[in-house]
């Protein structure tokens, strides 16, 4: 019966990385949920473009946002299959080139079979952020 949310206000720049920070993991999740369209505020509103984010097509929202917990979130395989969930062929530049600007990649590098390093998602072998940089990477 308590809120998890009061007096948010939030604006972002298409095509730009916005983390969400909150004193509670459940407060970052539920804005997240919300801003995907998973749920929709008891008063105000949601807009996104002007428009009513309750008006747009919930496929259309997700094709454009992504929700990457701080721990990944990873899948059991290889770091290349990690990056490389979506089914699409990627040409290894083009891996590369997301690891760095992830900023990943020596992180990546510095692992023993590289990209060919198997992990899981209980992996603590990866240092504190390098789950996080690899779902952005992704």
């Amino acid at each position: 019966g308590n809120k998890l949310l009061e007096d948010i206000s939030l604006q972002a720049k298409p095509g730009r990385l916005v983390a969400i920070l909150a004193s509670s993991s459940q407060q970052a999740h539920a804005l997240a949920e919300m801003l995907l369209g998973f749920g929709s505020p008891t008063s105000g509103r949601m807009l996104g473009d002007q428009t009513l984010t309750s008006d747009v097509q919930s496929e259309s929202i997700h094709q454009r946002c992504h929700w990457i917990a701080a721990d990944g979130p990873l899948i059991s395989g290889t770091i290349l299959e990690n990056l490389t969930t979506t089914g699409v062929h990627h040409a290894m530049d083009e891996v590369s080139t997301a690891l760095q600007l992830a900023q990943a990649y020596n992180g990546v590098f510095d692992l023993p079979d590289n990209m060919g390093t198997l992990i899981s998602p209980a992996d603590d072998r990866l240092k504190s952020d390098l789950a996080f940089r690899l779902g952005i990477a992704r």
